[in-house]
C-alpha cells in the first residue's frame, strides 16, 4: 500500500450520525493520498453529500464504502455511488 496505490474497503451501519466516519476517513485517505489541500477539502465535501444520501437509503443494514488510489486520481464508492478527486 502506497500514497498511489491503495484499496480499503469499510463497512458503515446505515445511521446518518455516523456520517462523521466517513467524513474523516475520506480526509485521511485525501491527506495520504497527498491531494491539495483545497482540493481535497472539495473532495470530502462531496463524498459527505454522498454519505449523507447512502447513509439515509433504505437498503442493507451496513453501506459498503470503499477507498481507492492510483493514478486516476482517489475515489470513494458508496454503494455504487463514486465521487473522485478532482
Amino acid at each position: 500500500m502506497t500514497p498511489s496505490d491503495f484499496t480499503f474497503t469499510l463497512t458503515v451501519p446505515r445511521d446518518a450520525q455516523l456520517l462523521v466516519i466517513v467524513r474523516d476517513v475520506a480526509a485521511h485517505a485525501a491527506s495520504y493520498a497527498q491531494v491539495d489541500a483545497a482540493k481535497g477539502q472539495d473532495f470530502v465535501e462531496r463524498v459527505a453529500e454522498a454519505g449523507a444520501r447512502r447513509l439515509s437509503a433504505g437498503g442493507p443494514d451496513g453501506c459498503v464504502v470503499t477507498f481507492s488510489g492510483g493514478a486516476g486520481g482517489l475515489y470513494v464508492t458508496l454503494d455504487g455511488e463514486t465521487v473522485r478527486s478532482a
